[in-house]
């Protein structure tokens, strides 16, 4: 496995109560041009909702290609022991 910076992308409330269901992190490759990888952390789950389902990351709005888009910008410029710095995580209702 190579190494990545992990960046936040979004947190994902659940639409019925309101709570954490989870959060979309990139891991970002050191190597230039490789696509971040995009999953759905859960360990900070706060909703039981039996309903709440996930969406896969392909299947994500708009607004988080764009923040992908910003990212691998940044990333491409960054040196590999720099810490990227992005915007406030996304809000998502799933």
């Amino acid at each position: 496995m190579s190494p990545a910076r992990l960046s936040d992308v979004g947190i994902a409330s659940c639409r019925s109560c309101g709570r954490v269901v989870a959060t979309l992190r990139a891991e970002l490759s050191f190597t230039p041009g490789v696509e971040p990888a995009v999953h759905w952390y859960e360990s900070e789950r706060q909703c039981r909702c039996r309903a709440t389902r996930l969406p896969r990351p392909a299947a994500l709005p708009a607004s988080v290609k764009v923040r992908l888009g910003d990212l691998r910008a940044a990333a491409a410029a960054a040196r590999p022991w720099e810490e990227l710095t992005g915007r406030p995580p996304l809000r998502l209702v799933v």
